[in-house]
């Protein structure tokens, strides 16, 4: 009987000659198996442009651009291998998100900045709440009868809002280059055209009355992330204040 860690206890020919020496794929002079190609900087490049970002990010990124609900749907219901992780595709945005207000910077003046900005400053802390937020509103109202779960909703919410900022991120770049430009209000004005549209779409809405509901929908989520924000900051000033006295 094969133990579960037999692997571990073959020879040293089994275990090391299967690596080939150099960097290309061969067969083993000795049983005559395959031997695997060395890891080396071509090969880790090959990985992640190839695989990664060719067949996963690009694919995701232009999918939830051009039909942003059916990709999704998709992803729950048929096949789960066409789209990034939901979680993953939000953190590699944020990284994206980061990066382009390290360069937005070197043209800011913080002194100057308005409330709307710094909001946007912060959007990516937030983003996670607001899905939560969204699928709570869907699940407990506006589309509770579709038999979706509350993770469901959430992996919706979680692809909508990740491709919000990487718009975010372009909208950045922009600003880096046409710093008179303000596009505070235009970028809000996109994040709650898309996720309306990518919502009603998922849903496959037919009629207007459909779109109002999608919309509806994203305004209640960002309603109540703010509401639990305020609650949530004033309990904890509240606290503070009765531990100081």
């Amino acid at each position: 009987m094969k133990t579960p860690f037999a692997h571990l206890s073959q020879s040293k020919h089994d275990v090391q000659s299967h690596r080939s020496i150099d960097d290309a794929a061969g067969t083993c002079p000795t049983c005559g198996k395959e031997t695997l190609p060395r890891i080396n900087r071509q090969h880790f490049q090959q990985e992640l442009t190839s695989k990664w970002f060719k067949k996963g990010f690009s694919n995701t990124f232009i999918g939830l651009t051009i039909a942003p609900g059916k990709q999704i749907y998709t992803y729950i219901n048929v096949n789960r291998d066409d789209l990034i992780k939901p979680i993953v595709y939000l953190l590699t945005t944020m990284v994206m998100l980061l990066w382009s207000y390290h360069l937005l910077n070197a043209n800011t003046n913080s002194a100057e900045e308005t409330l709307v900005d710094q909001i946007e400053r912060n959007m990516h802390f937030i983003q996670l709440s607001q899905a939560v937020a969204m699928a709570y509103v869907m699940l407990k109202f506006t589309y509770k009868d579709r038999g979706y779960n509350f993770y469901e909703y959430t992996t919706l919410m979680v692809y909508l809002l990740a491709q919000c900022l990487i718009f975010a991120s372009g909208y950045n770049i922009l600003q880096h280059y046409f710093p008179d430009t303000q596009f505070a209000y235009l970028r809000f004005f996109t994040y709650f055209i898309y996720c309306s549209w990518g919502i009603a779409q998922f849903f496959a809405a037919k009629t207007l009355s459909d779109y109002f509901k999608a919309a509806s929908t994203y305004i209640l989520g960002v309603a109540l992330t703010f509401v639990a924000a305020i609650v949530l900051l004033s309990m904890f000033w509240l606290a503070l204040d009765l531990l100081i006295s």
